[in-house]
């Protein structure tokens, strides 16, 4: 379950002791309840005007919540009853970063950037002590769960153990970490504590000794956030590497290594068990709260799962039978292409955006990625194959089978084109091909002799793939970058898209141009021939998926891909030709009927205002228009790109949208009513 309704990122996370709700604080500066089976809110934001809130913790009877805020306050919200109040407990000199209830509810403890920590009676807000031996920022306080000790973790790099009662200091200072500790957490029996820390590892410390027992590791960087299960055999973590791990105690904590079970785009910032141990819950920097199933690692309620970022690229096999997916979120997806539903389980391992896909002819998925690697996967199970392939400096930007599956070609912002040998998993003994700038777009000619690529300084390359030697020097197609390229079916042309919003067709055994396909108004990002060889497609980021003859260069057909920032980053027919896969910034992936958008485009005047939509973008202020420029119905902005329209058979989105009109149906003026249960029909799904 994706649960969303702040406005920036967020920082803390945790379910009330009945496990009925999601407390939930952000640097929008409001608190937020959620109903943890429903992912609605329960009531209006909590917002005490103190800035961001950077920790929540729940009181043991689930009737207050406290709040750490950014002015240096201390907030407990009384959210028991119909009138909700905060009480304001002053005292910090600096940002208060970090709050947790006892286990009996009657103190409340804080730490923040003025270094200290202060305890306080959460019956009348009275201050009990101030701590102040930490030499930083103290980012984390966690209660034991007897209630005896507190322990606290500071950018000093250590924890420190202190009497619940009176705030003093017990032994010493626990150090081993080499960076700031964020997060600490404690077992259900009190005798351990784990802590997260900058230096990418989670620490296990036994409280009696002070000694470190274990150090875990998996973490590529900051790990901000731990948190213990229910029956302490497990451990949840998330951090800067944007992952959310789940790490299995039950046997040796030493060699303990973690599963990735979710990822958020951005950096995670809070974890929390269901006190049931079922389910975890994660914050992150994009403002949305996640729930995940701990014992398999997928959502445990997702109505429509999709991509939650931009899908970059798209891919689908010989035979049609699905399409695959890569997005910013790091995931690739598998998708049905005949009902649009999920196949697999998201495919987890990269861990930056997921910039190309491609899928060969006896089924592999190859994915490359701004983490600089190319992994393999198995399109059946999802499992991947072998180890990364390693050997790009920087970004891979595409990733292309050759016809046999025998080898990949991959091209990257390194200024190289490097072909890798599938069976044996590693670098051919051809290249790497140096281009003279990045290189954007790359594919094999279906014969699978050549390999072209476009590149950023708006030149074409073409290898022969055997030897790696260049057919000619490169043809220059723009003097702006080639974002995308494709053969033709019978190999005789080579199509090519680019920053000048112009595509570009060339005969490869002259290697002159043919013609220049013009109409879309900004770049083009996606273009590729169907393989009957009767069109080109086109996808841009003015929003449109574009039809053109493959013989005549005449544009058939343009339809748009709704929303204010929906470019169209990918575009392909699927195998039969009938059809359309793009995708887009939004992170939506449509499938367009080819033959129903040609006949749209030629009979415009007896379209619907509905079917218009296709080929019109929407009023600037979001209404759809009737013939004579009627306000039809207003469509809010941030749905408008999950706007399912003909042509469009399927929508694959976070939402979808579908609004069915007949032409007879429609009421403007004074009669506006009339339309009530009538024809016009709208309907958010």
């Amino acid at each position: 379950m994706s649960l969303t309704g702040h406005e920036n990122g967020v920082t803390s996370v945790a379910y009330s002791p009945d496990g009925r709700h999601i407390g939930s604080g952000s640097t929008d500066g409001t608190v937020r309840m959620w109903d943890s089976r429903t992912g609605e809110e329960t009531m209006s934001p909590l917002q005490s005007g103190d800035g961001t809130v950077s920790s929540i913790t729940f009181a043991p009877d689930g009737k207050t919540l406290a709040s750490a805020t950014a002015a240096g306050v201390v907030c407990i919200w009384s959210i028991a009853g119909e009138q909700v109040s905060a009480q304001r407990l002053l005292g910090h000199s600096g940002k208060v970063l970090t709050v947790d209830y006892s286990p009996d509810g009657s103190r409340l403890a804080s730490g923040s950037d003025d270094k200290a920590v202060r305890l306080w009676s959460a019956a009348t807000g009275d201050q009990l002590a101030v701590m102040s031996e930490h030499a930083g920022k103290v980012y984390t306080v966690k209660f034991s769960p007897a209630g005896r000790l507190l322990a606290s973790g500071s950018a000093d790099n250590t924890i420190r153990m202190w009497h619940a009662a009176t705030g003093e200091n017990v032994g010493q200072p626990l150090r081993g970490h080499t960076s700031f500790v964020w997060s600490i957490s404690c077992s259900l029996n009190g005798m351990t504590i784990a802590s997260a820390a900058g230096d990418a590892t989670i620490r296990l410390w036994d409280v009696q000794t002070g000694k470190s027992v274990a150090t875990l590791r998996g973490h590529d960087d900051n790990v901000t956030c731990v948190c213990f299960a229910p029956d302490s055999q497990s451990l949840a973590s998330g951090g800067f590497d944007k992952t959310v791990r789940l790490w299995d105690l039950r046997g040796n904590a030493v060699e303990c290594v973690s599963v990735i079970i979710g990822r958020n785009p951005l950096r995670t910032r809070s974890v929390a068990f269901s006190p049931d141990g079922s389910y975890i819950v994660s914050g992150s920097d994009d403002a949305v709260i996640r729930i995940w199933d701990a014992g398999n690692g997928q959502a445990a309620v997702q109505p429509l799962p999709a991509h939650a970022e931009t899908v970059h690229s798209v891919a689908m096999p010989p035979d049609g039978a699905f399409i695959v997916s890569g997005s910013d979120d790091c995931t690739i997806q598998i998708w049905d292409t005949s009902t649009g539903e999920m196949k697999l389980p998201p495919l987890l391992g990269h861990t930056e955006r997921v910039t190309s896909v491609t899928v060969s002819s006896n089924g592999l998925i190859a994915s490359g990625s701004q983490d600089l690697t190319i992994r393999l996967w198995d399109a059946r199970t999802g499992q991947t194959i072998g180890e990364p392939l390693l050997g790009h400096e920087l970004m891979v930007n595409t990733v292309s089978f050759s016809p046999d599956a025998r080898f990949l070609a991959s091209g990257s912002d390194d200024y190289t084109v490097r072909i890798w040998d599938v069976v044996k998993g590693q670098s051919s003994d051809i290249g790497p091909l140096d281009c003279q700038h990045v290189a954007y777009a790359v594919s094999f000619s279906p014969d699978g002799r050549i390999i072209a690529a476009g590149a950023a300084d708006g030149q074409m390359y073409l290898w022969y793939t055997e030897t790696g030697q260049p057919m000619y020097t490169p043809l220059r197609a723009s003097y702006y970058g080639i974002e995308s390229i494709g053969f033709s079916p019978d190999g005789a042309r080579i199509v090519c898209g680019g920053i000048d919003s112009k595509i570009h067709v060339w005969d490869i055994g002259s290697a002159r141009r043919v013609f220049t396909l013009e109409g879309h108004g900004t770049a083009v990002h996606s273009v590729a021939y169907s393989p009957d060889y009767r069109y080109i497609v086109s996808g841009s980021f003015d929003r449109t998926v574009r039809l053109w003859n493959a013989e005549t260069g005449a544009q058939i057909s343009a339809v748009y891909a709704h929303g204010n920032a929906d470019y169209v980053h990918g575009a392909l027919f699927t195998p039969d030709s009938r059809s359309v896969v793009s995708c887009t910034a939004e992170g939506a992936i449509r499938i367009w009927d080819v033959e129903v958008a040609q006949n749209m485009a030629v009979s415009k005047d007896g379209l619907n205002p509905v079917e218009r939509l296709a080929f019109t973008e929407l009023d600037k202020n979001g209404w759809l228009l009737g013939p004579s420029g009627e306000l039809l119905l207003w469509i809010p902005l941030e749905y408008q790109a999950y706007l399912q329209v003909p042509p469009c058979t399927t929508l694959i989105a976070r939402h979808r949208i579908a609004i069915e009109a007949s032409s007879d149906g429609l009421h403007a003026g004074d009669t506006w009513t009339s339309c009530w249960g009538n024809a016009l029909s709208p309907s958010v799904l």
